[in-house]
């Protein structure tokens, strides 16, 4: 679900045509976001229409990805790839460090989509473990090897 602003990505969906497609993302049963589209103004669109919709909450699983870069303003567009992030100040608001899992999960559900080779496998592991134990999320899941 790609939701926000289109001064983000030229192929972001805009709230009033968000609201559409998340009813029918409803009726299909899953929703699949991330927290680094439009820098987190995806989730908040998404929240808008569930409560919009009146579409009830405790039947709604919300799958966020806390892979990618995280700006600090929904507008502000990914950096080039070819420049690692934390040179650009990113430090905390990428991939899976710490920091960056406990925020991301504290406010939504997350999947992990990926590992990546710039935070060790066995912190990642143990961040999973420990968002688990402190009953931040009660499933958790991963979607590509």
């Amino acid at each position: 679900m790609q939701y926000g602003t289109s001064d983000w990505q030229d192929w972001v969906l805009g709230e009033g045509k968000a609201t559409i497609h998340i009813r029918a993302a409803y009726d299909a049963g899953v929703f699949d976001t991330a927290d680094a589209h439009s820098n987190g103004l995806s989730e908040v669109v998404l929240g808008n229409a569930i409560k919009k919709l009146s579409l009830p909450q405790d039947e709604i699983e919300v799958m966020t990805d806390v892979y990618g870069v995280v700006g600090c303003t929904p507008d502000e567009r990914p950096p080039d790839p070819d420049v690692r992030p934390d040179r650009l100040g990113y430090v905390n608001l990428r991939v899976l460090s710490r920091k960056h899992n406990f925020v991301s999960i504290k406010k939504s559900l997350v999947y992990f989509n990926y590992f990546g080779t710039e935070t060790p496998f066995e912190e990642t592991v143990q961040n999973i473990h420990d968002v688990v134990q402190a009953s931040y999320v009660g499933n958790i899941g991963k979607s590509s090897c």
